[in-house]
């Protein structure tokens, strides 16, 4: 990720441009990439927020190399629990910045950020990225299993060992069917990949913002501040189609479609082969926040 110039310019020119004066949350610090864009572009004080002991290590070891201790803390916990509660921040917060992003959008939980940290903000902070949204783009035919498999389709049958089926003739049968091995509906393909224009593209089936959520619902498990949030909408086709959910990332007047990441993940997409007209109604359902998870969005 670090390596992915496409996503890092968008956060440093955000920070470059807002973060001077000002105290900064760093959210999933990782290496402290985006800690360290912020102290560098002269913010008061940076809070780098990370889970895992190791990164947590980095990021400090990393910040500490260029930067006074003095401008930044480096807090281990899980900020979606309730070691929340034990953090005491001197300073309210003015900027929230995170990459908490993944193929699906909501799959790294920047919803679950943006609901846990509104104690904790000044009056006008601000969120970098500021909206998180989806498109629908919808190419009016089915695509057979063959054609998907080339474009890094990543279906159940692409997950077939031939070999331990033993019986050649059984796989070309089984394939030929283009069916899936289960009940599953989602799955992921590089729309980048994929030679067709889309015929229909529906911007901003959802977005969301810090100060504009979805309704959440709380759940014990695993967390007290576990949360469930409903994300739906609808859409219509008049035949058989390909439809893709269309992740995006927004500050102020950039966007970024994840799909175009160089170095990441983020070129996958949800997508559904379906196979007859009629208005359909998807629902996320990734709340485990699994990586890549089939049971990211549920069409009915």
């Amino acid at each position: 990720m670090i390596n992915d110039k496409w996503r890092n310019q968008f956060y440093y020119d955000a920070l470059n441009k807002h973060a001077a004066g000002k105290v900064v949350l760093d959210m999933g610090s990782g290496t402290g990439i985006l800690a360290f864009y912020a102290l560098a572009a002269g913010a008061k004080f940076v809070y780098a927020v990370e889970r895992q002991p190791d990164a947590a290590d980095l990021t400090y070891q990393v910040l500490k190399q260029k930067f006074d201790t003095s401008r930044f803390a480096v807090l281990t916990c899980d900020f979606w629990s309730d070691e929340l509660d034990s953090v005491v921040f001197e300073y309210p917060i003015d900027i929230i910045v995170s990459e908490t992003v993944g193929p699906g959008l909501f799959d790294q939980g920047m919803i679950h950020t943006w609901d846990c940290i509104k104690p904790y903000l000044s009056p006008n902070a601000i969120s970098v990225p500021d909206t998180i949204s989806c498109d629908l783009w919808v190419w009016q035919d089915q695509f057979d299993s063959h054609y998907l498999r080339s474009v890094g389709y990543e279906d159940q049958t692409s997950r077939l060992l031939p070999d331990a089926c033993i019986n050649q003739d059984f796989v070309e049968a089984l394939l030929s069917q283009n069916r899936p091995l289960t009940d599953q509906e989602m799955q992921w393909a590089n729309i980048n990949s994929i030679l067709f224009e889309p015929d229909h593209i529906y911007t901003d089936k959802v977005a969301y913002t810090m100060n504009c959520l979805p309704d959440i619902n709380y759940s014990s498990d695993p967390y007290p501040r576990h949360i469930k949030p409903d994300i739906s909408f609808e859409f219509e086709i008049d035949g058989p189609a390909f439809v893709a959910v269309i992740g995006k990332i927004s500050f102020e007047s950039q966007t970024l479609y994840i799909k175009d990441a160089a170095e990441m993940p983020w070129r996958y997409n949800p997508v559904f082969n379906i196979p007859s007209a009629g208005k359909y109604h998807i629902n996320y359902n990734n709340f485990n926040l699994g990586h890549m998870a089939l049971e990211e969005w549920k069409l009915s």
